[in-house]
């Protein structure tokens, strides 16, 4: 893993130097509304892993005001939380833009403390916007689009099918048609395509026929990687069911082999462009990890080959993200990094640790199972102590609430609070309160997720001790 990510980053550095087309885009907004609010503005690196870039921070000042500005090299949609709500807006380099944020919505505890929340997705109003401006172009068209497209594919089951599906499309098509914008006109190329896909006007061959071929692939299009995802969900195993792509299985689990199964790909039709291909198999291994159709070793040599083949860029970058987004809870891998304050105020990380074994938990002190849980991992504590460090990632709302919790209970492990970093929730995958993992003395993942207190914790971890020679 470490000689991969050193190669990695060196082919990055040589292979993708910063474009001479790249500008700073300029960013100012008020509403007194999110006084001190701190505000993050991100990127998808790549959509079909869906791992984000940050672009820029940014703070509310006492009046309600922010400036800030990040460096793009192509127009790009870019993302913020809000409290509640995702807002996002189309930035082109060079440009400045005055957003017009809505309301500010707080996440409620109730979501805050679920894991699988998702804010609701808002396009931010611009005050630059006008007709011909991006913005103003994609938000139109999206209400128009969203307005029909649920009947749309209700009346596809009906004799009304094609009909209502041709209607719709010819009207989508001619929207802001005398307008010339290279990235709305295949944004709404494949906003069409979508449509074409759920009502099933046309097929996935034929889709990938019309709007992949021939076509450069859009990596920062939203519009075509959402066509794109659907159109290639799963394609390795229902390529598998053909004729001619029988051998997949062979050249991915038994012969571990990047350019058999490029073989394989070449037999159909669709993939004769090598760009598309190469991008189709990125999506097929990504898919492969979650659905347990190929060995996962298998996979990743294959990942780490077109990795090291890949004459694009982009490519590169997305079997980077892939890898570390399946190796980072897997056993023998090392985890996510976590730099989080503690009670006392002191930023810590788990690199402090190396030469233990870490106890990771992710809990709060307003679940009565955290409560109870806690109990067993203080005998733990008192019991391992000597080898074992016991770490609490705690999700309350604030660290007053911790430290009274920690008054009353006298815990000594640590404790450590997720609120200046909350992407660690999502990057540990942590689906419940409370969630385990094992590290081991390396810093590497033992057991992930790890059994709980109640869960025969303490018999699991002392034959860890007697396996590792230390008991």
């Amino acid at each position: 893993m470490r000689r991969f990510l050193c190669i990695a980053i060196l082919a990055l550095f040589f292979t993708c130097p910063i474009s001479l087309f790249a500008q700073r885009v300029t960013i100012s907004s008020c509403n007194p509304e999110y006084d001190g609010v701190n505000l993050i503005f991100y990127r998808y690196s790549d959509r079909i892993s869906n791992t984000t870039d940050s672009l820029a921070g940014a703070k509310f000042d006492s009046n309600g005001c922010f400036s800030t500005s990040f460096v793009l090299e192509e127009t790009a949609c870019v993302y913020i939380d809000l409290g509640a709500i995702r807002g996002y807006f189309f930035a082109v380099p060079g440009k400045t833009y005055h957003l017009i944020l809505p309301s500010y919505a707080p996440v409620r505890e109730a979501d805050r403390l679920n894991p699988f929340f998702k804010p609701e997705d808002m396009q931010l109003g611009v005050q630059e916007s006008q007709l011909g401006e991006l913005n103003y172009m994609i938000g139109t068209f999206d209400i128009f689009f969203n307005d029909n497209y649920n009947n749309a594919v209700d009346e596809a089951y009906s004799l009304k099918k094609s009909i209502v599906v041709d209607s719709l499309i010819a009207k989508l098509d001619t929207i802001y048609s005398g307008f010339h914008n290279a990235f709305f006109d295949s944004y709404r190329y494949y906003r069409i395509g979508l449509l074409k896909q759920m009502t099933l006007y046309s097929k996935a061959r034929a889709l990938s026929d019309a709007f992949f071929l021939n076509r450069p692939v859009e990596y920062s299009n939203p519009a075509y990687m959402d066509l794109f995802n659907k159109v290639y969900d799963r394609y390795f195993v229902f390529f598998s069911r053909t004729e001619k792509g029988k051998q997949i299985f062979s050249a991915i689990s038994q012969d571990h082999s990047y350019s058999e199964l490029k073989q394989v790909l070449r037999q159909d039709e669709v993939l004769s462009n090598d760009t598309l291909m190469e991008a189709v198999i990125l999506k097929g291994l990504h898919d492969g990890f979650y659905d347990d159709k190929f060995p996962r070793s298998a996979m990743l040599t294959i990942l780490d080959s077109l990795y090291f083949n890949t004459k694009i860029p982009e490519h590169r970058i997305i079997a980077q993200n892939i890898r570390e987004k399946v190796t980072r809870l897997l056993p023998g891998f090392i985890p996510p990094k976590i730099v989080l304050f503690d009670s006392n105020g002191v930023k810590r990380s788990l690199d402090e640790f190396k030469g233990k074994y870490i106890y990771l938990n992710f809990a709060t002190s307003a679940s009565y199972t955290c409560l109870e849980e806690f109990k067993g991992m203080n005998k733990i504590y008192q019991k391992y102590g000597k080898y074992l460090e016991i770490i609490s990632v705690m999700v309350d709302e604030n660290m007053e609430d911790i430290k009274s919790f920690l008054a009353q209970t006298g815990y000594k492990w640590t404790f450590l609070h997720y609120k200046n970093d909350p992407t660690i929730i999502k990057n540990f995958d942590v689906r419940a309160y409370p969630t385990y993992f094992l590290i081991g003395p390396n810093g590497k993942i033992i057991l992930s997720p790890a059994p709980g207190p109640t869960e025969n914790f303490d018999l699991k971890f002392f034959g860890v001790l007697k396996a590792s020679g230390v008991l």
